[in-house]
């Protein structure tokens, strides 16, 4: 009888922990960090949104509306990493999810989810096998139409380029680079900045923060590399560490602001984000709510 009454009540306790994590995927804070890294003091600040790892499927509601609400931050450029979609058919809940923002410069890169529809993965190899790697033989996810969509409002999608863009009446320069995860990124165009206007501050953008992209993007001067891919670890140790990043970058910046130091003693800030979505085989969070990050540039 104490037997049977343990094994209900350890059934009970594992249920009701899965459900607060259920609930957790839809605990969407924002999060807002200073940075010191802008040429000229003098022009700043400038406010970046940083938008991660959405994952939308056409029955997410809450999510974009969460994100019309952080139009009166009035930022001055938006900058989204990759893994927006998560369903072939999410194209209009994407455009709609980002829309509120079109009317100030942005800057998109694409990750695997953008390209390939979510498969299901044991969590356990994380743990045990390291990064997860995708087989590419499905079709490819309609990512080209919101790429078409969000350029025509003036958006940027570089894919392993250089872009430039005005904001708050400023030159930003950014290399935005196509997923490392899934190898398709590639960084020679980075010794081939564009000429013109001097740039007040120098971005890197990537999706999934391999150490041979940041490196790259930090010898080539990008004061400041903005990331996704980690989920901040999605299922974290109690004060918000991360267990697992699902790529090589060092576990104490797969989520937040730090600096990120190169082999050869280079130094760039880097964000990694922990992203607003969840893969809906994996649709939990512990200890690693979902967010959005303001970051202000002095």
């Amino acid at each position: 009888m104490r037997l049977r009454s343990g094994l209900t009540a350890g059934v009970l306790t594992g249920a009701a922990a899965t459900a607060m994590a259920v609930v957790a995927t839809r605990d969407f804070r924002l999060r807002q960090r200073t940075v010191p890294v802008l040429r000229d003091p003098a022009v700043g600040p400038l406010r970046i949104l940083h938008l991660s790892d959405l994952h939308l499927r056409p029955s997410h509601r809450r999510l974009p509306e969460w994100l019309r609400g952080l139009r009166g931050l009035q930022p001055n450029l938006v900058v989204v990493t990759g893994d927006i979609i998560g369903h072939p058919g999410a194209i209009d809940a994407a455009y709609r999810a980002l829309s509120p923002f079109l009317d100030v410069p942005g800057i998109v890169v694409g990750g695997s989810h953008d390209y390939f529809p979510p498969d299901w993965h044991n969590p356990v190899r994380y743990l045990t096998e390291g990064p997860s790697r995708r087989a590419h033989d499905g079709p490819e996810m309609p990512w080209r139409d919101l790429r078409d969509r969000v350029q025509e409002t003036g958006w940027a999608w570089p894919i392993n380029d250089w872009v430039e863009c005005e904001v708050a009446g400023h030159a930003v320069r950014a290399f935005g680079t196509d997923d490392a995860h899934i190898d398709r990124d590639d960084c020679t165009m980075l010794q081939q900045p564009p000429t013109g206007q001097l740039a007040i501050l120098q971005l890197g953008v990537t999706h999934a923060p391999y150490r041979r992209v940041l490196d790259a993007l930090t010898q080539a001067h990008c004061e400041l590399i903005l990331a996704g891919h980690t989920h901040g670890g999605q299922v974290c140790w109690p004060d918000g560490s991360a267990i697992v990043a699902n790529c090589d970058v060092p576990l104490n910046l797969a989520r937040g602001l730090g600096t990120y130091l190169t082999p050869e003693g280079q130094r760039s800030w880097l964000h990694v984000s922990a992203g607003l979505g969840t893969s809906p085989f994996t649709p939990v969070r512990v200890f690693c709510a979902p967010e959005a990050t303001l970051l202000t540039v002095i």
